[in-house]
């Protein structure tokens, strides 16, 4: 075989037995950039890879392979950063890290939540008005009309073939497990420096989530209560599902 031949060949061999060696990482996304430069602190070994104006930072965290990256702001942007990411790298698990605004007021500033489950309630139907007022309710999926807008969930394909749609996504049952068995054991500070909370803050596993514009925070939208009898809380940013498995 001509040397010309046999450089591109070897060039291939390489660059696949390289990306066979990589360990498959947990990817952790952040919406912004303060959330994210707390976990490069921490992180050790860390390498950059720029890709298609997106830097994807590789290291260990506590002593595991993750890869860091900012999603953007909003659900498109977050849709293809994580599908940039799942092109490139070996990914096995997400989680979202990020803040966000509580309505249970069981929650407290500070506090740590894993839901176990996340809504998409931005695809609406949008109502007429009338005398009677705005024509239409609640689209079947749990979530109360805004006004005009009545929230449809999302039409995604069905397990067993065609298409249903949905309105709440639960998350990974087997991460979910671990967030359970680690909630208690988990002690966080009141302090970082001088700056403290009123209360230590507490790790909180269970009930909804949901993504939000900042629309959402404003009344009457900020008021609607996310499902009955069950602790959630709004996010202010794009997907913020904690726990999606691969």
């Amino acid at each position: 075989m001509r040397p010309r031949f046999l450089l591109p060949l070897l060039t291939s061999l390489c660059l696949a037995f390289n990306a066979s060696a990589e360990p498959a990482r947990l990817a952790v996304m952040s919406a912004f950039g303060p959330e994210l430069e707390a976990l490069k602190t921490a992180s050790t070994e860390t390498r950059v890879q720029h890709i298609n104006g997106t830097d994807f930072t590789l290291g260990n965290l506590d002593g595991k392979p993750v890869i860091l990256v900012l999603s953007g702001v909003s659900m498109v942007n977050a849709a293809m950063t994580t599908q940039l990411m799942l092109d490139h790298f070996k990914v096995d698990r997400i989680v979202f890290s990020g803040v966000g605004g509580g309505v249970d007021p069981a929650l407290d500033v500070g506090d740590v939540i894993v839901a176990e489950r996340w809504g998409e309630y931005q695809e609406n139907r949008f109502a007429r008005e009338t005398p009677q007022g705005f024509q239409g309710g609640g689209d079947g999926t749990g979530v109360p009309a805004f006004g005009m807008m009545i929230p449809r969930g999302v039409t995604v394909p069905g397990p067993k073939g065609g298409v249903e749609r949905k309105t709440w996504f639960e998350v990974d049952p087997d991460m979910l497990a671990v967030a359970r068995a680690k909630a208690d054991q988990t002690e966080l500070s009141r302090c970082a420096g001088t700056a403290c909370l009123e209360k230590t803050p507490k790790v909180v596993v269970g009930g909804n989530g949901c993504p939000a514009r900042p629309l959402s925070i404003t009344p009457p939208i900020g008021t609607m209560p996310i499902a009955p009898s069950r602790p959630g809380f709004w996010t202010w940013r794009p997907p913020l599902s904690p726990m999606w498995p691969m």
